[in-house]
């Protein structure tokens, strides 16, 4: 039944786009003080951001899980250190990615069980290098990191904790297009 629910919640959100409106309004309303964010010469430039903001939760005025706009996340990098959750890094890196012109830039969402029936969700940024191989950036990484294609990418988190994955979908960082989306 558990799981029944969560795949109904995890479609209603996602395909009908609620948590992306829900995002984009947000960024509207609360995150219009913004920083133009430099241009990034190579990927090791963004990877020195990656690695040195820290990780921080969404807070309970934001009723509810959003992503930052790229541009929000950067300011509250550079005035406290913090990019956001693990979203805000995935659009952060998406905008970066553009900027320096890496083909197929997506974010992904994955969501899986863990041993103890306990739901886990993670969001990351997808880009394709100039020889078509497909590489994820998280927070945590050090490097981007080598994967065969979408759903490998997506099995990689459940199988951190021998989990079951439940749903996987990936989408523009724009928030308007969702381009694939995979229940289990």
């Amino acid at each position: 039944m558990k799981k029944t629910l969560l795949r109904w919640g995890i479609w209603c959100a996602m395909k009908l786009r609620i948590y992306f409106l829900w995002s984009l309004i947000h960024q509207f309303i609360f995150q219009r003080k913004r920083t133009k964010i430099p241009t990034m010469y190579t990927i090791e430039d963004l990877m020195l951001i990656i690695r040195d903001a820290m990780w921080t939760a969404d807070k309970w005025w934001m009723a509810g899980d959003v992503i930052a706009h790229p541009e929000w996340a950067y300011r509250n990098y550079n005035e406290t250190g913090f990019i956001g959750d693990c979203d805000d890094y995935a659009a952060f890196s998406c905008h970066c990615l553009n900027q320096l012109g890496y083909h197929n830039v997506q974010m992904m969402s994955v969501q899986w069980l863990d041993l103890g029936d306990n739901f886990h969700g993670h969001i990351v940024a997808l880009y394709r290098d100039s020889t078509n191989q497909m590489y994820m950036i998280s927070n945590g990484f050090l490097n981007p990191m080598a994967v065969l294609n979408e759903e490998d990418a997506a099995f990689y988190w459940p199988g951190l904790q021998l989990g079951e994955l439940i749903a996987w979908c990936t989408f523009s960082p724009n928030l308007w297009h969702l381009h694939k989306f995979q229940l289990s």
